[in-house]
């Protein structure tokens, strides 16, 4: 019911709506910035999340970089950094506790998550964004792999280097219908290219044998975090 209405809504809304593009994947490697507004349902509570997330990913090494800043709508803000490499099938996360820095590694066994355009989306249409009239597509996607998530997503993708322009997401609750997430990313300061990787992948030495912290499997905080083109990189 809700992709059919969803669907409708970004039909009416499209710019123009015409012949189907190829689906695309970005390039293999970049950084990139974005900027996320998370409203979700958290404990009985509805707070909104600011996030500020630079990262780079790498499809070739298997590894995806991110620096997160969060500000919380109840006051709490939040900073870390995670490495996660799917080659080891570790995350490594790095952040300070009374001024010193700690790292928690946790072992996983998925698979990278590519940032393509999902095989089973749907084209929504073609827009013209800023004086230089970038163009962009607009695809809707619903995943519904969770029992307990019925993700509705719209990627608008530039059409010419599929580049993230922006996603734009509803999450409901399968059984009762309910709204429990709505998240609004945008993307900027796109760059091909890794130029200094260690910035990004190098496991800092706090991470190492004996002074990190090791656990097995992703814990429910950093299961839904999301990277390119607001892929989930856990799942």
């Amino acid at each position: 019911m809700y992709a059919a209405v969803l669907f409708s809504v970004l039909i009416v809304a499209a710019s123009a709506v015409g012949e189907e593009p190829e689906k695309c994947c970005s390039d293999p490697y970049y950084t990139f910035i974005a900027e996320i507004v998370a409203t979700e349902l958290k404990e009985g509570a509805l707070l909104t999340e600011l996030i500020q997330q630079p990262g780079a990913y790498d499809s070739i090494d298997k590894k995806i970089g991110l620096k997160y800043n969060v500000h919380i709508s109840n006051g709490t803000q939040e900073a870390f950094r995670l490495i996660a490499d799917y080659n080891e099938g570790k995350a490594y996360v790095i952040y300070k506790e009374e001024e010193e820095t700690k790292c928690d590694i946790y072992t996983f066994s998925y698979g990278f998550p590519y940032n393509c355009v999902p095989e089973d989306s749907k084209f929504a249409g073609s827009v013209t964004i800023g004086d230089r009239a970038i163009r962009a597509n607009n695809w809707y996607h619903n995943d519904q792999s969770s029992p307990s998530e019925d993700v509705h997503t719209v990627y608008t993708i530039e059409e010419e280097e599929c580049v993230d322009v922006s996603s734009f997401q509803r999450t409901f609750d399968p059984e009762t219908g309910d709204e429990i997430s709505l998240v609004r990313s945008t993307y900027s300061d796109f760059s091909l290219g890794i130029c200094h990787p260690d910035d990004w992948f190098k496991v800092p030495e706090e991470c190492q044998a004996g002074r990190a912290k090791m656990v097995e499997g992703i814990p429910k905080k950093y299961a839904g975090l999301r990277g390119p083109g607001g892929k989930r990189l856990f799942q």
